[in-house]
């Protein structure tokens, strides 16, 4: 027998994970490997403590008895941060996923970097302190910052003038303590990835965050697509014809500019309509070069069924019904989906910190 790679323990182990699959059969299904293979690895993983397997009560039919295959307590810890560009929310949690503590507070991100990463420790700092959870390392954090993140290095480098944001580096500015590991998104790009993780159904998905700002991304094949330069999705400086609004880019009309004006509180009815069906009509002809499974519209907007949302619907409609479109819906996880997304980056990462130490894994 083959000695199986490190890529099939992860896969297995993600499986559990993200509850796609409960039994040695169900992981067989899902991951198209043999019986004998998958049999193997959940042994190994049971005997490593990553998993747990427990027979299933009830009668004893033909074959193996029925077992039930979940994810073994483990000693750490992991959070996700969402910082957009008036807030900073933290969300503290189990490795398997059960949230333990979750806190937000107004900030204005734009002001500076490395103030904004102050505060965001001292807000992690605070969760953990708060839960009480002595004794047990943080594992991992997932970061989304409302501008794009490029390089292996992951470098912010926003578009336009942003005081302070230019080449800022998170792992630096963040000083997390030696050993934890840090995925820093772009915001959209998170919140692509906690609606993939929470929608079964969807594996590819057309993403936009309306809200304090304009932030999108697309999803393929169940991974969040980056493109070459980590803009793929961007539609925030599209033209919008007629609008002469300056945007944060430098430029003027960019739907960017005409969407967080319409979220102002003193936008008005006229502005609210233009934007949404601005906005609308933009998605419906993405979604009609993409084909996505679904298009879903999270941040305060999406996670608010009033005027704002409902023209975007009517722009998003007008095109949409002269061809088979995918259909438009809000987020499920309202104007979390950054923060979940975050989270569940760091939740992967961590696991796979864990099944790392193995005579399977090949040197890096």
């Amino acid at each position: 027998m083959s000695i199986p790679q490190p890529p099939t323990r992860l896969t297995l182990l993600e499986s559990v994970r993200r509850g796609l699959a409960s039994t040695r059969g169900d992981l067989g299904q899902v991951t198209g490997l043999s019986r004998s293979v998958v049999a193997q690895v959940v042994s190994e993983l049971v005997a490593e403590g990553l998993l747990i397997e427990r027979r299933v009560a009830g009668p004893v039919r033909r074959g193996r008895p029925t077992s039930r295959v979940q994810l073994a307590p483990q000693q750490g810890l992991a959070a996700g941060i969402d910082v957009s560009h008036r807030h900073i929310a933290v969300i503290l949690s189990e490795l398997d996923g059960r949230a333990i503590h979750e806190q937000e507070i107004v900030f204005d991100v734009d002001a500076d970097a490395a103030a904004t990463f102050r505060a965001a420790r001292r807000l992690l700092d605070a969760a953990i302190a708060r839960v009480g959870v002595r004794g047990r390392r943080l594992v991992a954090v997932g970061v989304s910052l409302p501008f794009p993140v490029v390089g292996v290095e992951r470098v912010v480098a926003p578009v336009g003038h942003v005081p302070g944001w230019a080449g800022a580096r998170p792992h630096e500015l963040l000083r997390l303590e030696p050993g934890t590991l840090l995925i820093v998104d772009n915001d959209a790009d998170a919140g692509a990835w906690g609606e993939l993780m929470h929608d079964d159904d969807a594996r590819s998905l057309l993403f936009v965050k309306v809200g304090e700002g304009l932030g999108s991304a697309l999803a393929v094949g169940g991974q969040v697509f980056g493109g070459a330069h980590h803009m793929a999705g961007e539609i925030g400086h599209v033209l919008v014809p007629g609008s002469r609004l300056p945007c944060r880019c430098g430029g003027a009309g960019c739907l960017d500019a005409v969407v967080t004006r319409a979220v102002e509180p003193d936008a008005s009815a006229s502005e609210i309509e233009a934007a949404g069906t601005a906005l609308g009509g933009v998605l419906a002809q993405l979604a009609s070069f993409v084909d996505p499974d679904v298009v879903v519209v999270g941040g305060t907007v999406g996670s608010d069924p009033g005027p704002f949302a409902e023209w975007i619907a009517t722009g998003y409609n007008a095109l949409a019904s002269r061809i088979h479109h995918a259909p438009l819906r809000a987020a499920v996880l309202g104007r979390r989906s950054e923060l979940r997304g975050a989270l569940d980056r760091a939740l992967g990462q961590a696991w796979h910190a864990l099944a790392t130490p193995s005579p399977y894994v090949l040197a890096r």
